[in-house]
């Protein structure tokens, strides 16, 4: 991926370079990574793209044994452990368990199968240490199999001390377990660096903290990307039974979404794909 590019502004042409993966993840719980994966997978789709959405956060304990990217899209309880369900045409959630321990091998082997299908994957790694190693394992199979999806990642951290540490780490993690998901130039993972707040003088400072860390002690190309707005109706409405398509249609949450799946994911226009 060609990560000299500059942000895409809306409406501008997409970079014409298929597949791709991303991972989602952070150091601290209530960053939003699954919101986060889940705007952006379905930015992606927006695109024209295929993609699979992959939940491998495994902290389905919190939501009650329901896998928290169902909930966005208003598939409740009904996405067993490592299964793949339909959330629409050329548009899948590929579930996998309450537990890391959960994402052994023979899960590895299906998730493959299904992304392989795909023009754009994207993992929500969570913050658990074992899933975003799983993912790191997973990203570099599909980087270096025949699918040859192009990889990144984007680190969510919050403005306190401790959380710009704790994303660090999982940056660290993820570019371990992916070291060589850069195709066949072996070239490190990409990362980008954002917090869960738009355009706060705190939270721009977070990002920017945590992009200096990983390019001085990693020695990953980094970039800082804005965030997405808060947004105190969504919960509720995700909460009620809505799904994250139709609570989010035509707010700002969507159209930053859109921006980040821009500048993370090389996507083809929609009539190049369909």
């Amino acid at each position: 991926m060609d990560w000299s590019m500059d942000v895409a502004t809306p409406g501008a042409p997409l970079v014409e370079r298929l597949p791709a993966a991303l991972v989602v993840a952070a150091g601290t719980p209530q960053l939003g990574t699954t919101t986060t994966a889940g705007l952006i997978a379905l930015a992606a789709y927006d695109t024209g793209a295929s993609v699979l959405l992959v939940d491998a956060a495994g902290d389905w304990a919190r939501a009650h044994g329901v896998s928290p990217v169902a909930r966005l899209f208003g598939a409740g309880a009904a996405v067993p452990p490592l299964t793949q369900l339909p959330l629409a045409d050329h548009f899948a959630l590929w579930s996998g368990g309450a537990d890391a321990r959960a994402l052994a091998d023979n899960a590895r082997a299906r998730v493959l199968v299904h992304a392989g299908a795909h023009d754009v994957v994207v993992f929500d790694a969570g913050r658990q240490w074992a899933t975003m190693r799983w993912v790191g394992d997973v990203m570099t199979a599909l980087a270096l199999g025949p699918t040859a999806h192009a990889p990144a990642a984007l680190i969510l951290t919050g403005e306190a001390r401790e959380s710009i540490a704790a994303s660090y780490a999982a940056a660290k993690v993820l570019r371990q377990h992916a070291g060589a998901a850069g195709g066949a130039a072996h070239r490190p993972l990409p990362v980008a660096v954002t917090t869960a707040r738009l355009e706060r003088d705190r939270g721009t400072s977070a990002s920017r903290t945590l992009a200096d860390a990983c390019e001085a002690l990693l020695g990953a190309d980094v970039r800082v990307l804005t965030g997405l707005p808060d947004d105190p109706i969504l919960p509720r409405a995700i909460g009620g039974g809505m799904s994250i398509a139709d609570s989010t249609y035509g707010s700002p949450t969507r159209t930053t979404a859109a921006h980040l799946a821009r500048a993370l994911l090389p996507l083809r226009p929609a009539d190049a794909l369909r």
